[in-house]
């Protein structure tokens, strides 16, 4: 029911069994505009399906074609999903000056890993700050996994920005809470 209220909220319609997964048509396989021209969708859905968004291209880090400057850090240990923990160990690797701003979501539920997303000053640093945190190994845990986002923590007006986060929606709607409608924002200077 909860999953129901959000997703009126959001404006979308669940699928009730997974026959209609199958016969669900995200796009139509060719649009008709109406100054005359047509066009494929085929690369659309592609695009909409593709799932190594978030995954990092070490090419095109190197060639300064990534333009994202967000990074989510997965998998760090509950010690470091603190504010001043995170800052610290920052400080310690000389990180801390690429960082603008930073988040950290607190483990939930008995587990012992977090996640942290971290905002670069510049495209330069999220390839530094990428590169020091990715394959890390703390405490003898699984490696942090970084990802890129084009979600950016910085914001014009909290209020408006909190109205247009489904997560924020949901929590107003009695849904289950996100761990990240929990988190705040908190700048690393």
């Amino acid at each position: 029911r909860a999953a129901q209220q959000a997703a009126a909220s959001l404006g979308v319609k669940l699928l009730d069994k997974p026959a209609d997964c199958a016969q669900a048509h995200l796009l139509p396989k060719s649009v008709d505009f109406p100054d005359g021209g047509a066009g494929d969708t085929s690369a659309l859905v592609r695009h909409a399906l593709d799932l190594t968004d978030s995954q990092i291209s070490w090419d095109a880090l190197a060639r300064k074609r990534e333009w994202r400057t967000t990074l989510q850090l997965r998998g760090l240990p509950a010690k470091l999903c603190e504010e001043a923990a995170l800052k610290a160990f920052l400080a310690m690797k000389g990180l801390s000056d690429m960082v603008s701003s930073l988040r950290v979501i607190q483990p939930t539920n008995g587990k012992r890993v977090g996640c942290a997303v971290l905002e670069a000053r510049s495209v330069d640093d999220t390839a530094v700050l990428a590169k020091s945190f990715h394959g890390l190994v703390l405490d003898g845990r699984s490696p942090i996994s970084v990802h890129l986002t084009s979600n950016s923590m910085k914001r014009s007006s909290p209020k408006s920005a909190r109205e247009h986060q489904p997560h924020a929606r949901m929590k107003r709607n009695g849904a289950s809470r996100c761990p990240m409608a929990r988190s705040a924002d908190v700048d690393a200077s």
